[in-house]
This record gives structure tokens, sequence and C-alpha cells, in this order.
């Protein structure tokens, strides 16, 4: 059993009244100026509200990602893109550093990072290595004190405004052969694309590692290599979440803000029966996926939930958040459609999640595979019976 505890509640209070305060007026701006919100940032640094689950020692606020998760969600329902930049700092790529950085890595980067100095972009994704992430190909070979970085990433978020990059690479043959590198832009051999523009609104960039040299120090001391890597992912994916959560209540609440000051048949539209059922419907699946979020990040050991109840989560708020946002601009008719509403770019930045951290497809194979192998009618059936 979980709950949240009163400081988490009020954590939370805390957490949606700057929202409100500071970022709902400049929220729906963000995604036309293609602009990172720098004053944001620097107002959840002054609130104590910036690298919640970092190390004190580095300038982190020492909680749990937990904590982080909720605040996420939170920042997400007034200003998503706030809750993205947020994202990097907490449960992000920056918990990376946080949980298998060396000591003089985390000194060097992170507070730095936490003050606003330095931006941090994730290098995964590759060109035939999407949702099969052991299918990277981008190699790292020590040469005595550097590293030489060879290969393409795509899509990573950010990339053109980053100055480091914790870029996941293959030092060998086998799984445990997988690794991160830090690479600072301007690094010898890193040659970064045009900015690129998602659905969502959001920019990425190609990176080009071409004979590479970075510091070998530089590498994350990894003690179970790949495995590592993943299980940070997972809570990485309840990042994922957090933000299809906001996503989702930030438009809701843009389609109950207008049926209810729209007046039409005699009465504001809130009188219509079929509209408030999709509100209900909205509100349900809004709840589950943030009920699976708030299990699998109380049950984290760690601080890494396991995969198949992060996937779970990952999966229910994803879909959650493209039926709610569909919903809303259903409900508020042409004016939804409309992209002064901001619905439409909701739209893409929930859509995006069904992709981004693993694709739909992915997850409920997971999940069926979980299942079936802790099933006793599927362990106690011969191969034939079960279409192996």
């Amino acid at each position: 059993m979980f709950g949240l505890s009163e400081d988490q509640v009020d954590l939370i209070a805390a957490s949606r009244t700057l929202a409100l305060d500071t970022f709902k007026a400049k929220a729906m701006q963000w995604h036309r100026t293609k602009e990172y919100p720098a004053e944001n940032i620097a107002a959840l640094r002054d609130a104590g509200l910036l690298g919640l689950c970092a190390p004190k020692a580095v300038g982190g606020g020492g909680r749990s990602e937990f904590d982080a998760l909720l605040v996420l969600d939170a920042i997400g329902s007034v200003c998503p893109t706030t809750a993205a930049a947020m994202n990097v700092f907490d449960v992000g790529p920056l918990s990376i550093l946080t949980k298998h950085g060396s000591a003089a890595q985390q000194e060097k980067y992170i507070p730095r990072m936490l003050n606003g100095e330095l931006r941090l972009s994730i290098a995964l994704t590759e060109p035939d290595a999407g949702s099969e992430l052991t299918g990277l190909k981008t190699s790292g070979r020590v040469q005595g004190s550097e590293v030489l970085l060879n290969g393409v990433k795509v899509f990573s978020a950010g990339a053109n405004a980053a100055d480091v990059f914790l870029v996941y690479v293959r030092f060998g043959p086998k799984l445990s052969d997988i690794g991160a590198v830090i690479v600072e832009k301007g690094s010898p051999g890193l040659v970064t694309g045009p900015t690129r523009t998602f659905m969502s609104g959001s920019t990425w960039a190609e990176l080009r590692f071409e004979n590479c040299r970075v510091p070998a120090e530089n590498i994350l001391p990894l003690e179970n290599g790949f495995k590592d890597l993943i299980l940070t992912y997972n809570m990485e994916r309840l990042g994922a979440v957090a933000k299809s959560l906001g996503i989702a209540e930030c438009a809701r609440t843009r389609a109950q803000e207008y049926v209810v000051s729209r007046h039409q048949f005699g009465g504001p539209l809130w009188d219509q029966q079929g509209l408030r059922w999709k509100f209900a419907d909205m509100e349900m699946r809004i709840e589950s996926a943030r009920l699976l979020m708030m299990k699998a990040a109380a049950n984290a050991v760690d601080g890494n939930p396991s995969r198949i109840e992060s996937s779970m989560a990952k999966l229910a708020a994803s879909e959650a958040a493209s039926f709610v946002c569909d919903e809303a601009i259903q409900v508020c008719g042409g004016t939804g459609f409309d992209e002064e509403s901001g619905l439409p770019w909701l739209y893409g930045l929930a859509r995006s999640y069904r992709i981004a951290g693993g694709a739909s497809e992915l997850h409920r194979n997971m999940i069926a595979k979980d299942q079936l192998a802790s099933s006793w009618t599927f362990k106690d059936r011969a191969p034939s019976e079960v279409g192996a």
C-alpha cells in the first residue's frame, strides 16, 4: 500500500502555486518561439524545486525520485514546456550522472548544470537502433588517456542548445560492453547537424562522432554496464509518465474553461450530459495512469522501478494523454482545432510519448511476455499449445 505524506501534499501544492502564479501567463507561447524557458527554470531553482533528487553535496535537493515526479506532474499541468526542461535535472539524463557518475564527474558537471551554466542532452537513439537499444553501433575505443568515438545519434532533444552530451556507446560486442561517455560541445570530431523540429514543436539535431576524442575520465564508471543504464532508464520512463499526465491535465483544464464559458442551446455547454461524460472519462484515464506511476515509484528499489511497472505506467499515461487531448479538441469544436487554443500543440506533445521512451507496441510486448512467463497455465502447457 502507498499514499502521499503531508510533506508531499504540501510539495505538490507549492509547485502548482508557483506554476499558476509564474508560469501560466506564457505557458502557450514557448512552443511558438522555440525558446528555452530559462526564466522558469531559474524560478524553480530559487524555489528549491530544481534537481530535487540530486545529492545535496552537489547542490541538489536530496529528495526522492517519487517527490520529483510529483513536482514534475504539477508543473506540467500548467506549463508542459517547463516540465520538459525541468525533467532533465531530476529523473531525466542528469539522474544517470547522480547515480553512476564518478565523484569527480559529479563535482565537475552537476553544480554547473543546476546553476544554469550548462545544458545537458542525452544521445541514445541511432538511425538503426530505436526501441532496440542493444542494436546501437556508436563505438568507443580507449586509446591511452582518451576515448575515440565514432557513430551517429539522432533525435537528441535540445542538442543544438546543449553544452554537454551524455552519449551511449558500445565498447565491445557484448551487451555488458555498452556504456556512457560525457562529451562536451566543441570536442574535436563532434559534428552537430541543423536543428530539426518534431510534430510537438520541440527541436532535435543529429550528432555525428567522427573520430571524436574526449578524455577517458569522461567514461561513466558503471559497475554493471548496460544493466545500470537500463535500470536508470526505467525511472526516466516515469518522468515521461509525469510529463504525459501534466499534458493531459493541461488539455483537460483548457477544455473545462471553454465548456463552462461557452453558451449554446440556451445555456453553458457544461449542461450537456454527453460532454460531462467525456470529462468523466478523461478523469478516469488520468487518475488510473497516475496511480500506476505512484505504484511504480513507491515500489522502486534504490530509485529504480521495475521494468514492468514502469512500462505499464508509461503505456497508460501516454495513451491517456492522447485520449484526453483528442477529447479536449472535440469538446471545443473549431476553437479546439485552432492553434491559438494550444490544444493542437498539446496533442502533438502527447502523441510523441507513444513513441519516445519506447513505442507503445514495445511496452505491450514486454508486459505480455512478463504476464505469460509468470502464469502457471502458460508454464505448464506444451510449447505447441501456446504458439511457440
